[in-house]
């Protein structure tokens, strides 16, 4: 489409017109830019209105002369519109925002949804540009192909440090160029890819990353579909890390054995400060690994576990690693069914002179009042913030620990082992005709001049317990048979109440050792040599195209970077690499054959008349050969 531009006079001058090109004759509906020229100077028609899409590069005025000194480029801007122009197969038009972002330190390109034909002259653009430091893509529907330039072009700028890709769907092959990214550009400090619906076949390239980049100081997967095996090596490597201070898994679906295995990564990252992993599913079995790793991490500063279906059981356990921890300040299990026990439990934990919880969030979740005055305590022994869901007058029955009643028998048991009193003293102040027997109103006087814990109709309680049993008529009279007898009712079933008890509590540790043993592989940083798990000797020494990790195929496409570590054909089965990265081999252990017992001499050997002679089989005769063969070699040995 053609316009011509007529003067004042009305008649058309070729002096004073110009025909511009604004698209193809079948787009009429596109927006058409046009410039009218008077005695002032060209009039850009756009000064009336704000438009995305700019005038065409011949339709334009051109920009001011700089001296000869500042001829050097450092904006890009002309390289950007040569790149637009030389955009195949269809022209790319510049954009307004992108030439003013090249000239500022951040450029805000979010919701502009560029697709991968205006990324490209961006990202050339980008390669030499000396202003930007900030780069926002978020929601630019950038897609792999446009990460690959991005990728490409980033590769070696240097100024660029903080980089926003989030809700692009980047997808597998766009994190494969994320990894080359940040293995060969290692000035970037901050990198969002949330909402990029990663799954577990790009947790590898991460985790190649995570392992050999250490300039990297945040990293945000938020909002992706991490779900068991790529939070495993995610973890390996974040346990590998020497660089990360936060790190950002929330609104995933870790749970399960990824749970426990991003917990227990925090036994040996010793630079990671915030690790959020909220609106997960981490539930017992990551309230167990994370209770480990906070009694030996003390480098984490704030740990975010809202939702994340944490129980009362959860609360307990965690309350029992941050009774040892020495370094969190910030806490956050709202939104989490911890019932008024629970947050009981954390907020005593926090009482502990060691603990250095300053922030505690509690959010949708009721305290009692009793929780409230704990923490009145400890704000007036430190500063201290204290958020929850309200105070309610009764305690939640769900998780609600009841104390054991102890029986009167059991009460004085207690008391005679703390006096040193055996039963036949108790009855033998009283028993005046020495046939060691006693009523039971002498009985309950005894307790009661003994000082006994017992109220006295407690103690009539037990005295009609001891004779209940009795098949005399004479009950009301207490012999020493039947106490001692029923002292000995008591000790059996305190052991079998004891053995009980002793038999869960070892359960429930084979539980907790079942469940670490499920996630994080302590031989992995050992890698079978048998040495310590948390020695960190080997991380950072070593070149960054060995991994710890043993990944085996390498499959990246067009990447031609050198020093790129080896990455793990997402093809293939994560479990089958871990089994082969996990198990080292069984060592070996030679044991000496049992030595023969020694012949005596003096054995009877019996009446040799009476033997019976029976035909032997070839079994019994093999057996017996062989054993006479190893006696005469041990005795040869021997002498």
């Amino acid at each position: 489409m053609s316009v011509q531009v007529l003067t004042d006079s009305g008649v058309s001058s070729a002096a004073k017109s110009e025909t511009i090109f604004c698209g193809s004759p079948d787009e009429e509906d596109k927006m058409t830019n046009t410039t009218y020229f008077s005695e002032e100077g060209p009039l850009d028609s756009s000064d009336e209105y704000d438009t995305d899409l700019d005038l065409p590069l011949h339709a334009r005025s051109p920009p001011p002369e700089t001296p000869e000194k500042d001829k050097l480029d450092v904006i890009c801007r002309k390289v950007y519109r040569r790149a637009c122009s030389r955009q195949t197969p269809v022209t790319t038009y510049p954009q307004r925002r992108i030439e003013d972002g090249l000239a500022e330190r951040t450029m805000h390109l979010k919701y502009r949804t560029l697709g991968c034909d205006a990324v490209r002259p961006l990202s050339v653009a980008l390669t030499n540009n000396l202003r930007v430091e900030r780069l926002d893509l978020q929601y630019a529907d950038m897609k792999a192909e446009g990460v690959k330039d991005l990728a490409m072009a980033l590769s070696d700028n240097i100024t660029v440090s903080y980089l926003n890709l989030g809700n692009n769907d980047i997808g597998t092959d766009g994190t494969k160029w994320i990894a080359y990214l940040l293995l060969k550009n290692k000035l970037i400090k901050h990198l969002n890819l949330e909402g990029n619906k990663l799954t577990d076949n790009a947790a590898p390239h991460l985790a190649m990353v995570l392992e050999h980049n250490t300039s990297l100081n945040i990293l945000d997967l938020s909002h992706n579909e991490f779900c068991d095996n790529g939070p495993k090596l995610l973890a390996a490597a974040l346990g590998l890390n020497t660089g990360l201070e936060t790190f950002r898994i929330s609104w995933n679906h870790v749970r399960g054995k990824g749970a426990v295995a991003m917990c227990q990564s925090l036994k040996y990252n010793e630079t990671l400060k915030l690790f959020d992993v909220s609106m997960n599913g981490f539930g017992y079995e990551g309230s167990v690994a994370m209770a480990e790793a906070l009694k030996v991490n003390t480098t984490l500063r704030e740990l975010d576990m809202s939702s994340n279906r944490i129980t009362w059981r959860g609360a307990l356990i965690i309350s029992r690693g941050l009774k040892d921890n020495v370094g969190l300040e910030i806490l956050r299990l709202g939104k989490n069914p911890l019932s008024t026990t629970g947050c009981m439990d954390i907020t005593e934990a926090i009482t502990y002179p060691d603990s250095k919880v300053k922030f505690l969030d509690l959010t949708g979740v009721s305290i009692i009042a009793e929780n409230e005055v704990l923490a009145d305590a400890v704000r007036m022994r430190k500063e201290f913030r204290f958020l929850h869901g309200g105070i309610v007058s009764t305690p939640d029955k769900f998780g609600e620990r009841i104390a054991r009643k102890k029986s009167h028998m059991e009460v004085l048991m207690e008391y005679m082992r703390k006096t040193c009193i055996r039963p036949m003293e108790i009855i033998r102040d009283y028993d005046k005709s020495v046939n060691f027997k006693v009523a039971q109103d002498n009985f309950v006087d005894r307790l009661v001049r003994a000082n006994v814990p017992l109220h006295k109709f407690e103690m009539r309680q037990l005295a009609r317990a001891i004779t209940e049993n009795e098949r005399s008529e004479n009950k009301d009279k207490i012999d020493y048979v039947k106490l001692v007898e029923s002292v000995t009712e008591q000790i059996l079933e305190d052991r079998i109440r004891i053995k009980s008890e002793k038999r869960k509590i070892r359960k429930t540790k084979q539980h907790h050792k079942r469940i670490l043993a499920s996630g994080l592989p302590q031989v992995l940083y050992d890698r079978g040599n048998g040495t310590d798990s948390k020695q960190r000797t080997s991380r950072t020494s070593g070149s960054s195209s060995v991994s710890a990790i043993d990944f085996s195929q390498l499959d990246l496409g067009t990447m031609s970077y050198t020093s790129l570590p080896i990455v793990p054909d997402v093809s293939k089965n994560i479990q089958s690499l871990e089994s082969s990265l996990i198990f080292a081999p069984k060592k070996t252990v030679n044991t000496p054959a049992p030595k023969p017992k020694a012949i005596s001499m003096c054995a009877d050997l019996g009446d040799q008349g009476k033997k019976k002679k029976k035909k032997k089989s070839k079994s019994i005769r093999k057996k017996k050969s062989k054993s006479k063969t190893h006696v005469e070699t041990w005795i040869s040995k021997s002498n």
